[in-house]
């Protein structure tokens, strides 16, 4: 359950009892705790992102709960992520749970078996960011490496965002739009830097054509401002061709190996 739905739950129970007493000094004592709690909680993920970002390359995939395994969308992102972890050895993270993300781990984990039978170790790890309390959700998938849950939405964007390197989203939903749109911002704005692979499927077009239509195209033609820039409307690159996606998901690791091959991990 989320904070908020939790204190306003809360708070409902109490106003049935009567009466709910409030303290000014003690909201006041509250924000100050919370700035406190921001701030530490800065510097931590400062420290967790150092090691994060330099010593390991994640690709994020995005994609449908809702799609089972003989679906083309199952097959295609399993075979995806399955090519990913063959060309670079590259981990992967996803949502955990099931549909596309399902799909994506369990690709890389055959690359991985397959490279066993051949005599090969690859060192790929699998990701899983679940969320709690989601209708469509199951306990985390097999196969995973690790995971790490969230009860709010906001801060598990902000581990995809943190944690990832590339990002591609396959066909999905209302959930994985937001996905989409928090990783476009975060480039629009420059909190993400411009090396940031972010590549959708041909299926996100039309949706994302409708955006820069309303946002620029037409108010250019009606002669009003814009609401984005020129650059904003080139911001993701789409492809559903999985050699296109993997070579260019490989020159953006392959850019990021001279700074991993200058870190030295000690105890």
């Amino acid at each position: 359950m989320s904070v908020r739905k939790e204190v306003l739950s809360a708070l409902r129970n109490r106003a049935k009892e009567g009466i709910i007493p409030l303290s000014k000094r003690g909201g006041r004592e509250a924000e100050e705790h919370l700035v406190v709690g921001r701030d530490e909680y800065e510097q931590a993920r400062g420290a967790v992102l150092e090691h994060q970002l330099s010593r390991f390359y994640n690709v994020a995939i995005f994609g449908s709960a809702r799609l089972d395994e003989d679906s083309k969308e199952f097959k295609f992102v399993s075979e995806l992520a399955k090519s990913l972890v063959e060309a670079r050895d590259v981990d992967i993270m996803t949502g955990g749970g099931p549909g596309i993300m399902k799909a994506a781990i369990i690709g890389a984990y055959q690359a991985i078996a397959e490279a066993q039978v051949n005599g090969k170790r690859l060192k790929s790890r699998r990701h899983g960011i679940r969320i709690n309390d989601l209708p469509i959700e199951e306990k985390a998938g097999e196969h995973l490496s690790f995971s790490s849950t969230h009860n709010e939405f906001s801060t598990r964007l902000q581990e995809f965002i943190d944690r990832s390197q590339a990002a591609y989203n396959a066909p999905g939903g209302i959930g994985t739009l937001l996905e989409q749109l928090i990783l476009v911002q975060s480039r629009q704005v420059g909190h993400l830097e411009p090396e940031y692979i972010l590549m959708a499927h041909s299926f996100w077009e039309p949706v994302v054509e409708s955006w820069n239509n309303a946002f620029y195209y037409n108010r250019i033609a009606q002669d009003e401002t814009p609401l984005i820039t020129e650059a904003d409307l080139h911001i993701i690159r789409f492809s559903d061709n999985i050699p296109d996606i993997v070579d260019h998901i490989s020159q953006g690791y392959d850019q990021w190996k001279t700074l991993r091959e200058q870190v030295r991990v000690i105890e």
